[in-house]
């Protein structure tokens, strides 16, 4: 279907590049009339000229392209010229060379153009002084001078009335066309529904012919020829339930066997250093969030663990990942950091807000931005206000040290994900993120990026042409193998370095555990620590919302804050 609208809109266009033409037009001759009335020109050589625009308008409107070019040329050469012939007649009179001399040049273009064709107003030719003339004749050109001057304003005028009313035809029409696509989708989406339910009727249709066909055809007739024999021997019995059970005992093995060579999922730390080919930063174990009680309450989100509760297993975690990477970046000179996943719901969020309070502790300052448009989360988190972002420093609208958020941690800066946008890979793409992170790498010691799953989108893949490596994040016993293969192919295809992966959730008493499970229950106790960089007598607010996880991540939505 064709969208009438849109066809409405492309001539609503081509009138405003038409009145866009003509409107510089206008003010090229209003600029010309105002600066030969400024110059003081004699009220005659203001008449010629205004004359002389007259015609080469005229010209313009009826003639060909060509004639109206050389109109404009000839408008070009001659006003300098009588310029300076009024000039010099003020100050040397009629008789003086130079004055002579100019007078030649006029004519002699005045005859070149008229051999060509165009029209010269009579009077060029003529050495007349600026104060030669007085009276009713002197007047009468004053006032075609002006009259032609404000002619030009109102149409002028006339133009921007009607740029101003294009301008509201464009937008309604767009509206509509807008509507219309959108009735169109709906009605092709509706067309496809009756072809679907059509097909299924015409299947049921069919099988109810069949159907018939096999009731109408001839049966079969039993006949018993011989009693049914109701006694069983014993040793019958016994060979029946040794054969029930030998096949149930099969069955069970089976089905063990079938479970367990169909489980692909990663388990140990030893299986994901296997699968990725690349060292394992270390391994975070599986927490709580919890309640964040009145005492040690913030603006900050439950699951931010490494700030409620420095002292536990997880913070040590974060700590130890946080000690390996800093060692590498020293020894690369690499700044900007991308943190993602396979697939959401791995915990690539609250790894990067924790890992960025455990970098903020020494002291080097960190910004961490929020690059995952379609489902952003560390404004939540950190209680931000997320409509001023990476999409309005992208978009060029505010600069990046003013967008970015200082957190209730020193050194600690956020950058929310900004507006939602339609298109988050073209925008992305835009040449103002390569600018942002520029700045980026001059003002922060460390940069973390929470970017999208590596394979659900290809924002991370753009994202990572201006970063300098990756933190792939996976989680203990979901992530299978076949999935961390494709990631890590397309993260080969795009040329994306991978600093090393991180096993997240991992089982605290396990023999992977990293030592998690060797007498930390009983070393680390819980007791009342004030929160990182804060004083233990500060004045607490009251508990600030909390914030969703991803889905599928090791905190536990009943055991966190209200919002959870």
């Amino acid at each position: 279907m064709t969208n009438i609208h849109l066809e409405t809109l492309e001539a609503i266009e081509a009138e405003q590049r038409k009145n866009l033409l003509k409107r510089t037009e206008l003010k090229s001759k209003i600029k010309t009339l105002e600066e030969a009335a400024a110059s003081g020109q004699s009220q005659r050589s203001l008449e010629l000229l205004a004359r002389l625009l007259v015609a080469n308008s005229g010209r313009a409107t009826a003639g060909t392209p060509a004639v109206a070019a050389t109109a404009g040329s000839l408008e070009t050469q001659l006003v300098p010229l009588l310029t300076e012939r009024q000039k010099l007649l003020r100050d040397y009179g009629p008789d003086h060379p130079k004055v002579q001399a100019v007078q030649e040049s006029i004519e002699t273009v005045v005859a070149f153009y008229r051999s060509r064709g165009v029209v010269v107003p009579e009077g060029l030719l003529e050495n007349v002084h600026p104060r030669a003339k007085t009276g009713p004749e002197t007047t009468q050109q004053e006032g075609l001078f002006a009259a032609y001057l404000e002619s030009l304003r109102q149409q002028l005028a006339e133009l921007d009335y009607r740029d101003k009313q294009l301008a509201e035809l464009h937008a309604r029409e767009s509206k509509l066309a807008k509507e219309l696509a959108r009735y169109q989708a709906q009605d092709q989406t509706f067309h496809d529904d009756i072809a679907r339910i059509k097909a299924l009727w015409d299947v049921v249709v069919r099988r109810l012919n069949e159907l018939n066909l096999i009731k109408n055809s001839q049966g079969y007739t039993l006949k018993q020829i011989a009693p049914v024999r109701v006694k069983l021997l014993t040793k019958r019995i016994i060979k029946f339930l040794g054969a029930g059970l030998f096949c149930g005992l099969g069955l069970v093995v089976s089905l063990i066997v079938f479970q367990e060579r169909r489980d692909t999922t990663l388990k140990t730390v030893d299986e994901i250093q296997h699968a990725v080919r690349s060292p394992v930063l270390g391994a975070v174990p599986r927490f709580d969030a919890g309640p964040v009680t009145a005492e040690d309450a913030d603006s900050l989100g439950a699951a931010l663990c490494y700030y409620y509760r420095p002292a536990s297993l997880e913070a040590e975690a974060y700590r130890s990942i946080r000690t390996t990477l800093l060692s590498q970046l020293a020894e690369t000179g690499r700044k900007v950091i991308q943190v993602s996943s396979p697939e959401p719901g791995d915990g690539k969020t609250t790894l990067a807000c924790n890992l960025a309070l455990a970098i903020a502790q020494t002291g080097k300052r960190v910004l961490l931005i929020d690059a995952d448009l379609r489902r952003p989360r560390i404004h939540a988190l950190f209680g931000l206000d997320r409509e001023v972002g990476l999409v309005e420093v992208v978009g060029r609208e505010i600069d990046l040290l003013t967008a970015a958020k200082e957190t209730a941690v020193p050194n600690l800066f956020v950058l929310t994900a900004g507006t939602a946008v339609a298109q988050p890979a073209e925008l992305l793409s835009d040449v103002g993120l390569a600018e942002m992170l520029a700045v980026a790498r001059r003002e922060f010691d460390i940069v973390l990026i929470d970017a999208p799953p590596v394979l659900i989108v290809s924002d991370t893949c753009i994202i990572a042409q201006h970063t300098d490596g990756l933190l792939l994040v996976l989680q203990v016993g979901k992530n299978r193998r076949a999935t961390v293969k494709r990631a890590l192919e397309r993260l080969q295809a795009n040329h994306i370095p991978v600093l090393g992966a991180i096993a997240n959730a991992l089982d605290a008493k396990s023999e992977d555990g990293y030592g998690y499970g060797y007498g930390y229950e009983d070393a680390y106790v819980d007791y009342a620590s004030p929160a990182v960089g804060e004083d233990q007598s500060a004045t607490v607010d009251p508990p600030g919302p909390a914030a969703p996880d991803e889905p599928g991540e090791m905190i536990s939505a009943n055991a966190a804050s209200p919002r959870l």
